[in-house]
């Protein structure tokens, strides 16, 4: 999924954990 896109998508907070807290 291209985090770099630019556009707001419905599940931004996740996303924002997911690339905050990389596994």
């Amino acid at each position: 999924v291209p985090a770099n896109t630019g556009k707001p998508k419905i599940p931004s907070n996740k996303y924002k954990l997911i690339v905050s807290k990389p596994i």
